[in-house]
């Protein structure tokens, strides 16, 4: 329910961000009111109704009647917009070309990601990986733990968004007949992710990783499907 007025604003005003962020503050301040018991719930809906149709008439908007209508075309919204689901867990899996000194090598690799939309364009994320690959005869292996964050473009709930992004890893690289070395990596990235419904989410991404001690570097693609909630 407290979410509710935000929804209703968004579903059914094409405000200006500043606008839209002054409807939001002031239903906050309501929320916290009701909280503390300065509010009864009758007064709280009344307060909401008004700050709301207050909006709407800044950006020439008048007020939709019909209180039942507009509540159930919120809770519509609420079960329909990407935008509602912040936290994101994400299987994927990624080829790349990497240069070994004079060597090159193809890898495959399958990583685990979890993370946050801290912002409407903001991803924070962690993620574990394992990478595989075989070098001159001898098999590589690589565990890796790492952050990382993307910078979406464009509205989400359009249900493609495209991103670039950049991330830092620590890494254990272990190459049969020679032995294992611990390293730190860094990557840019970019990507398109398409959001399948409410909560299933497909990534498609590629870009340039290079370690810092070991003499590899390279590009590689990704593919990945996670869960939104």
């Amino acid at each position: 329910m407290k979410l509710l007025p935000l929804l209703l604003a968004m579903v059914l005003i094409p405000m200006s961000a500043a606008s839209a962020q002054t409807v939001v503050d002031r239903l906050r301040a309501l929320d916290e009111q009701r909280a503390a018991g300065e509010l009864s719930e009758e007064a709280y809906r009344e307060q909401w109704r008004k700050v709301l149709a207050e909006g709407m008439r800044e950006v020439g908007v008048e007020p939709v009647r019909g209180g039942s209508r507009a509540r159930a075309a919120g809770a519509a919204a609420v079960a329909a917009n990407p935008l509602d689901r912040d936290w994101e867990v994400a299987f994927s899996g990624s080829w790349s070309r990497l240069s070994a000194g004079d060597s090159d090598l193809t890898t495959t690799a399958v990583d685990l990601t979890f993370g946050r939309f801290v912002t409407r364009s903001l991803l924070i994320y962690g993620t574990v990986d394992f990478l595989q690959a075989d070098i001159d005869g001898d098999d590589l292996e690589a565990w890796s733990a790492g952050i990382g964050a993307d910078w979406h473009f464009g509205d989400r709930s359009a249900g493609f968004s495209p991103y670039i992004g950049a991330g830092v890893s620590w890494a254990n690289v272990d190459i049969e007949d020679v032995g294992d070395d611990n390293d730190f990596a860094w990557d840019v990235h970019a990507g398109v992710r398409q959001y399948v419904d409410e909560r299933v989410v497909i990534r498609y991404q590629g870009g340039y990783q290079q370690y810092s001690d070991l003499d590899l570097d390279g590009f590689f693609v990704t593919v990945g499907i996670g869960l939104r909630f």
